[in-house]
Parts: structure tokens; sequence; C-alpha cells
């Protein structure tokens, strides 16, 4: 398990706003997969100090970086998808 978490996404910029939303979905799926092993790591190592530096890294993801992500889709992206024509079908997905 790593401590350091890579937060940037080579080609993500606000000049591709659909590559940095699926960027982020990228990131949402790395920590899920650190939770994982971060359980894994506790069950063998115990909550040492990597182990800590890596909670601490998923908690901040997942109560700063993730809230953010979702409010950008619910104000930004998806009004202007049903504006477009798209219907609660496909934004259901």
């Amino acid at each position: 398990m790593t401590s350091t978490i890579e937060f940037r996404s080579p080609g993500a910029s606000f000049d591709e706003p659909v590559e940095m939303w699926l960027a982020c979905h990228q990131r949402v799926r790395r920590f899920a997969a650190l939770l994982g092993r971060l359980k894994d790591h506790v069950e063998t190592s115990g909550a040492d100090e990597e182990a800590q530096m890596g909670a601490m890294s998923i908690r901040r993801y997942f109560n700063e970086a993730a809230p953010r992500h979702h409010e950008d889709e619910e104000v930004d992206l998806f009004p202007l998808l049903r504006e477009r024509g798209a219907d609660a079908a496909t934004l259901a997905v």
C-alpha cells in the first residue's frame, strides 16, 4: 500500500470537461480499490502509520473531492444534458 496518492489525471483539464469528468470517475475507482487494499493491509499489519496515512487520504478524498464532483454533475452536467435532449434512462446509467 502506498500513502502517496496522485490526484492529477493526464490529459484532463477544463479545456476538455468530459475528459475531466471521466478522470474524476477513475479516481473514485482508484480510491475504492485503495480502500480494499487498506482493509487487507490492516488485517495483516494492523493500523500502522502507513494504514493511518492511507485512511486519511481516502477519507479526505471522499469527504472533500467526491462531494464536489457529485455537485458538479447535479448542478452543471445533468441539467445541460437534459436541456440538450438526454432522457432520464440515459442519465440513470
